[in-house]
C-alpha cells in the first residue's frame, strides 16, 4: 500500500482523533476509507457531469465552442467542491 502525506486544519485533527478513539480504528484506516467514499461520489459525479455535456452537444448551436463547456464543467466541480469543504466545515 502506498504512503500519502495530507495536511488539514486542526478541527479536522481533532474530530479524526475523536472518532479513530471511539471506534478504535487507526486514523489511517478512517482516512483511507474517507478518501475511497469521497473519490468514488467525485467520480460519479463526473460521470454525471459528462453525460449532461453530451446531451447539451446534441443540442449546441453552430457557434457553440467545446472550450466553453469544459470551463462550465470546471466550475462546476469547483462549486461543488466548495460546497463538500462547506459541509466539512459546519461538521
Amino acid at each position: 500500500m502506498s504512503k500519502l502525506t495530507i495536511e488539514t486544519d486542526e478541527h479536522t485533527i481533532r474530530r479524526l482523533e475523536a472518532l479513530a478513539a471511539i471506534l478504535a480504528q487507526p486514523q489511517e484506516t478512517l482516512v483511507s476509507r474517507a478518501l475511497e467514499v469521497y473519490l468514488q461520489e467525485l467520480e460519479e459525479e463526473v460521470a454525471r457531469a459528462e453525460a449532461t455535456r453530451e446531451q447539451l452537444a446534441m443540442y449546441a448551436l453552430p457557434s457553440w465552442r467545446e472550450d466553453d463547456l469544459d470551463d462550465f464543467l470546471a466550475y462546476l466541480r469547483e462549486e461543488r467542491q466548495q460546497s463538500l469543504q462547506d459541509e466539512f466545515a459546519k461538521q
